[in-house]
This record gives structure tokens, sequence and C-alpha cells, in this order.
């Protein structure tokens, strides 16, 4: 099993290596310091698995990550969004295996790198816990029209592509939007798109341990 592990931190490939060795001793990790090494180091090597860590200089490149998803849809992806987890849902977004932070345990690392090895979905605790605090309970106040408008917006869909989509006029989109904003407390898109980013991801994983319990 191929390893490729994307950071400029010497610590953070000491702690990976005797964390990962339990669990894969035969793990075989190799090293860049940016994203856009790990790109053109792919097209030579096949690799299984990957983690990023954000802190590189092109680290919080999206595009950049998209290109390599694109390039090596085999491998499964890790991110370790350090101290900055309001990316959690950025990257999630665009399809990564699993989500950590400085603070994750070493036992959800091995659960971080197993997704990525089965191909399925892990955040870590802290960063789960952040996106429920978050949100409370703003999902049960948006209706369902609010979430179709949302959902278009962060789609950069026009106000009048809304509109006919819904049957309304456009002075009823902006009010919808404007609605929108203060049920979430937030100013502008930027913000509406982590605010309900989150709302996604926790209703996501609340959804799934509810299957589970039944």
């Amino acid at each position: 099993m191929t390893f490729l592990l994307i950071t400029e931190n010497p610590l953070m490939s000491i702690a990976l290596r005797s964390v990962l060795s339990v669990e894969s001793p035969e793990l075989d990790i190799h090293i860049c310091d940016t994203l856009q090494n790990a790109v053109e180091l792919s097209t030579a090597r096949e690799f299984q698995t990957m983690l990023l860590d954000i802190t590189v200089e092109d680290g919080t490149r999206l595009a950049l990550l998209e290109e390599f998803k694109k390039q090596n849809p085999q491998v499964g992806i890790v991110v370790n969004l350090g101290d900055e987890p309001e990316y959690t849902y950025a990257y999630i977004q665009i399809g990564v295996n699993a989500v950590i932070s400085k603070k994750t345990l070493p036992v959800e690392i091995i659960k971080a790198y197993n997704a990525a090895v089965s191909s399925s979905r892990f955040v870590s605790a802290e960063l789960y816990q952040m996106v429920l605090s978050d949100i409370s309970n703003a999902g049960a106040i948006l209706t369902k029209k609010e979430h179709i408008v949302t959902a278009m917006i962060l789609k950069n869909k026009s106000r009048a592509d809304i509109a006919a989509f819904l049957g309304v006029n456009q002075q009823s989109i902006s009010n919808y939007k404007r609605k929108i904003f203060a049920k979430l407390g937030v100013t502008n898109v930027r913000d509406l798109n982590i605010k309900y980013g989150r709302m996604v991801i926790a209703s996501h994983q609340k959804n799934k341990a509810n299957a589970i319990e039944k």
C-alpha cells in the first residue's frame, strides 16, 4: 500500500508514521511539500491513499486538489485542517474521504486512514461537534422553499433563474434570501456556504446514526 503525505512539518511526518505503522506495518510512505508537487509526482507513481496537510503553501487551493482527484480517482484522501476547522465543509464538499484536525486523537487518525482505504467517509469527533454546536437547530427553521433557494444560491444561480424554477417573481427571491440570511445569522454568500454546509453534514451524520440505531 503506497501512501502520499503532503506536508512541510517533520513532526507530523514522524507522528503519522508512528500511528499508521500499527495499523499497516508495510505502508510505503512518500512525502512531498506541496500539492502541486503531489500532482506531478502522481503522474509517475500510483498511490492508494493520501494525506494533505492544508498548512502547506498551496494546501487550500481546492481547484488543485480537484485536479489531483480527477487525475487519481483511485486515491483515498484524508485532509488535516490543523487549526483551521472552518474549512471542514469545503473539503467534504469536493469529495475527500476524511477530515481531521490538530486535535484529532490517534485512534481517529487510524479511522480516517481506513476510510480512505475503503472509500468511505469520516469526520473526526471534534469537527463533528463543532458542526453540531454551530448549527444548533438552524436546520429545522428553514422551510422547504428556503432550502431550495439556499442550494441554488450556492450553485451561483441568478435571481431570475431561481424565480423561474420556483414559479415566483424575483422580488420574492430577494425576500427569501433576506429571511435565510437572518435565520442563519450570516451576512454574505461565503458565510452562508459555510453555515449551510455544516447543516448538511450534521443532517447526514444524524440520519446515519438513526439508521444504525434502527
